[in-house]
């Protein structure tokens, strides 16, 4: 267990010996502790180990476990202060939410609502209980995110202000949600020591004034589903110390009031002006926007009066690209280093990147860009070569293989996605220098054997070869060779000359935790047949089409964990719809 992992328990370790159990784990470098089984071996063996831990994971496992043994393991680790909970692991929690009040200050509780029903004459009154002490958790943390609590959220919230805020002064500074019952803009008000609010769905048109109002602290606001336009935007900039922002999936926004819109007409360069006036704002994130489309060059220069900006994401944009704006973010933000305008239609051949003076720019995503040509890339190999880390060309339906040869300037590039390109033959030969760690190609069909076999002298960790007609059982086993050690995942989708000999070739690879077999259809062999042969040790997704034999073996077979290479943990899609969780 390296010092950046985490330790996790099995079932197995409950038949070690207490004190090599105590001996191997007091050695190991830990900073978390995930529990997957039992605990009561952990809670008498390793308490030196726990005395020192500071974070802790209930979350690992789904088959519940007395809320006893997890109180008396934390009651083992004085100094956590992180803790993350999974509902459906606990027949009760009032009495594991008791023992954190008042000593962890970042909490995650998931799955409040799939936890097994309680049965008992008394369970109102459990019930009760329940809501109080998480209440009264929530008003002494400072982190806190939720997660599956529906309506329990809500009630919580405005418990913890009505009853503990009036006690004591809150400690909550950072509050996100995710399907729960949202709260509204009034009772977020009064938690008046947030700086980070994030939620899946935003608040309702016109609470969101209330809220930037009200929580004027406010440094990280994220909001989705929520009405991106001119006015919100205004709202946003009343808080003067903003740093991040981001706004996504806004619904299509009515134009006639009466209709029951609200009269807006989306976000328009006017919302980029308010935007620049934002002295402290860092990140802005302004993506998925389905409404009218009003955005152009002229908001971009006037953007780059945010001089703090490092992250700016926009999508789409299809009016970028025509009169310099691109071009005068890049030299005029000092610090920018991640830049994302997805769907730029009027990007052409040229960008006018000077080729100095331009700030240490990381990431750079032009995907969906059809008329993006070869000679920008040229001006992004020539301008970015000393910093560019990550570059996106997805569906840049211009880009060929006499415009990927200029990429091998960007000697810093570890991430490379060429999706739908027209890069073909042997195009790709020529980036073997590159140390590339995620390569994209899905959609290049015309690309060569040959081609692919020029890059895997970079230690890849993630490659995706979907729809690219060239992949053969020997190139996956040069793949097998050459990537054994480093790849993790690999995605085969619609590889038609694959068969169960290739894949036996990646069944030895040491660290395969994904693999995407759908539309493969020369695949005879289950996949039972590799996992109780302790083949593909790490496997942790698979990906099948119904086609397969594995799909049928899925609905006829009782699922063992000896069938499994004693595995506890291996998720299975088949056509990407989840069907067999095997935990």
């Amino acid at each position: 267990v390296s010092t950046q992992s985490t330790g996790a328990t099995r079932d197995t370790m409950d038949i070690l010996p207490r004190e090599l159990q105590q001996r191997a784990i007091a050695h190991l470098p830990l900073e978390k502790l995930v529990i997957c089984s039992s605990v009561k071996s952990l809670r008498y063996t390793c308490h030196q180990v726990l005395s020192r831990l500071e974070q802790c994971d209930l979350s690992g496992r789904t088959t519940p476990f007395d809320q006893a043994d997890a109180v008396g393991l934390l009651q083992r680790m004085p100094r956590v202060s992180q803790v993350e909970i999974d509902c459906r692991s606990l027949t009760r929690v009032h009495a594991l939410l008791e023992a954190l009040r008042g000593r962890v200050s970042r909490l995650t509780l998931r799955n409040w609502y799939r936890r097994e029903p309680i049965l008992t004459p008394d369970h109102e009154e459990l019930n009760r209980r329940e809501l109080e002490a998480l209440s009264t958790l929530i008003a002494t943390c400072e982190h806190v995110f939720l997660e599956g609590l529906g309506a329990m959220a809500q009630l919580a919230l405005y418990m913890c202000w009505s009853k503990g805020g009036a006690c004591s002064p809150f400690r909550l500074s950072s509050l996100e949600l995710r399907d729960c019952s949202l709260p509204g803009a009034l009772l977020l008000s009064k938690f008046t020591t947030l700086t980070r609010l994030s939620m899946l769905e935003g608040p309702p048109f016109g609470a969101l004034e209330t809220l930037c109002q009200m929580v004027p602290g406010l440094r990280e606001l994220e909001l989705f589903m929520v009405l991106v336009s001119d006015t919100a935007i205004g709202h946003c900039a009343t808080l003067g110390s903003l740093e991040h922002l981001v706004l996504c999936d806004a619904p299509p926004l009515m134009e006639d009031p009466e209709a029951g819109g609200i009269g807006e007409t989306g976000l328009t360069d006017l919302g980029l002006v308010t935007l620049s006036g934002i002295a402290s704002l860092v990140l802005i994130k302004l993506y998925r926007m389905t409404g009218p489309f009003h955005l152009s060059d002229v908001g971009l220069l006037h953007l780059s009066g945010a001089t703090q900006l490092e992250t700016i994401v926009l999508s789409p944009c299809p009016k970028f690209g025509s009169q310099g704006g691109v071009t005068n973010l890049l030299s005029t933000l000092p610090k920018l280093s991640t830049l994302h305008l997805q769907g730029c239609t009027r990007i052409g051949d040229h960008l006018d990147l000077p080729p100095q003076g331009l700030p240490p720019l990381r990431v750079l995503n032009l995907s969906q860009a059809p008329n993006l040509g070869n000679q920008v890339l040229q001006e992004i190999g020539e301008s970015l070569s000393g910093s560019l880390v990550e570059l996106n060309l997805a569906q840049c339906k211009s880009v060929d293989s006499f415009g990927i040869k200029h990429l091998r300037r960007l000697q810093h590039l570890q991430v490379l996605v060429l999706n739908g390109c027209r890069v073909a033959g042997n195009g790709l030969a020529v980036l073997g220098g590159l140390r590339l760690r995620k390569l994209a190609l899905r959609g290049c069909r015309k690309l060569q054997e040959g081609s692919v076999q020029g890059v895997l002298s970079s230690p890849l960790e993630s490659l995706d070869l979907t729809g690219v007609g060239c992949v053969s059982d020997a190139l996956l086993g040069q793949i097998a060779t050459r990537l054994n050690g480093t790849l993790q995942v690999i995605k085969l989708r619609n590889c038609p000359l694959v068969t169960e000999t290739g894949l036996e070739d990646l069944a030895r690879m040491d660290r395969i935790t994904v693999v995407d077999l759908v539309g493969c259809r020369l695949i005879r062999r289950s996949l039972t047949d590799f996992l109780g042969l302790n083949q593909f040790p790490q496997l942790a997704v698979a990906h099948l089409g119904p086609h397969q034999p594995h799909a049928a073996w899925l609905h006829e077979t009782v699922v063992t964990p000896v069938m499994l290479g004693g595995r506890r943990r291996l998720n299975v899609y088949v056509n990407d719809i989840g069907v067999v969780p095997w935990l």
